[in-house]
């Protein structure tokens, strides 16, 4: 669960799983997927339903879908479409696939 500096619960079990605050969104489980939230803990349009995922690093993020492994922008655009066995983001410049 997500608290604030006065103690109160702002998540209240929703998620089964929480990340750290990072590029503008948290990364949450609900269920059996993966989403986005902003600040304000409301879904960010266009990202969401993901099988898995990672937090958002240098305006990108790894996500699954039942096709595979592909990555996002911030908007939820696909910079590279779920087709791969696996990615990891170097840096802004460089993404490693597998597959």
């Amino acid at each position: 669960d997500l608290y604030n500096a006065q103690g109160q619960n702002l998540t209240q079990s929703r998620h089964a799983a929480i990340s750290e605050y990072c590029e503008g969104a948290y990364l949450v489980k609900e269920g059996d997927k993966y989403l986005f939230l902003d600040a304000n803990l409301q879904p960010i349009t266009g990202l969401g339903n993901y099988l898995s995922a990672s937090p958002f690093r240098s305006g990108f993020a790894v996500v699954r879908t039942e096709t595979g492994a592909g990555l996002i922008n911030r908007v939820g655009e696909w910079v590279i479409r779920p087709y791969f066995d696996d990615l990891m983001i170097v840096n802004e410049h460089y993404v490693v696939v597998w597959q």
